[in-house]
Parts: structure tokens; C-alpha cells; sequence
């Protein structure tokens, strides 16, 4: 979905009459960071999948900060919180980004690695979320 779009759809998500009716608490969550080689090899097998990078990603998460800042919403951060335990710092290269194969980051994501499992007490299980 185009970032533009994306962007109207929180809004029209959030005031929807429905929503708006149930007088909710509500939390908006921004997307994590991805590792993009991870993610290439994740749309490769989808073939017509989209194509997500690190730089693109970090883009709809400002938006969704952006949002929950202009809506008075409180927003999970993910992006940022995933970002600086993995050492990021503004100015910096992304995390995640071609070519930045971040341990902490690996640990943080379920992206693919591992065939889409998970380690846990010496058993394998498929991932909740592949």
C-alpha cells in the first residue's frame, strides 16, 4: 500500500464511526525493522510478493508515530525500540539494511531465519508468525 494511503487508512481506521462508537483505548503499533536480506529471500518464494526494505520500512513507522502524535494516540514503537538494542543511532545506517547482518536484530525478528522456527529447549516448532 502506498505510504499516502497508508497514512489515510490510520486515520479513517481510528475515527471510524464503529471504532468511535465503542469508545476505545487505543494504541497505535509501529512496524519493526526488517532484515532485508532475510526479506529478499521471503518475497523471492512469493514471487509477486512485495518487496520491503529497511529504509521503507522505517518510513511507514515515522508515519505511524506522526499519526499517533496528530490523533493523540500513544504508539508501541517497535521500529525504534528494535532499532537502538541493536545499536542504532540517527544518522547511522539503517539496521537491517543489505549487507547488515545484525545478531541482535536476528534475535529480535522471527524473518525466516531458521526455515521459519524457532529454538527453544532443544525442540523446533513452527513459528506463530511463518
Amino acid at each position: 500500500m502506498p505510504l499516502p494511503e497508508f497514512k489515510k487508512n490510520l486515520i479513517k481506521l481510528v475515527q471510524h464511526p464503529s471504532v468511535v462508537a465503542q469508545n476505545p483505548k487505543l494504541i497505535l503499533i509501529a512496524p519493526g525493522p526488517i532484515q532485508e536480506g532475510k526479506q529478499r529471500y521471503i518475497d523471492d518464494v512469493r514471487e509477486n510478493g512485495p518487496k520491503r526494505t529497511a529504509e521503507n520500512t522505517k518510513r511507514y513507522a515515522d508515519a505511524v508515530r506522526e499519526r499517533g502524535a496528530e490523533l493523540g494516540i500513544p504508539v508501541l514503537d517497535l521500529w525504534t525500540i528494535f532499532a537502538e538494542k541493536a545499536g542504532w543511532r540517527p544518522g547511522r545506517p539503517l539496521p537491517g539494511s543489505m549487507g547488515d547482518d545484525n545478531p541482535v536484530l536476528d534475535q529480535l525478528l522471527a524473518d525466516g531465519k531458521r526455515d521459519g522456527r524457532r529454538e527453544n529447549d532443544g525442540q523446533s516448532r513452527p513459528s506463530k508468525h511463518g
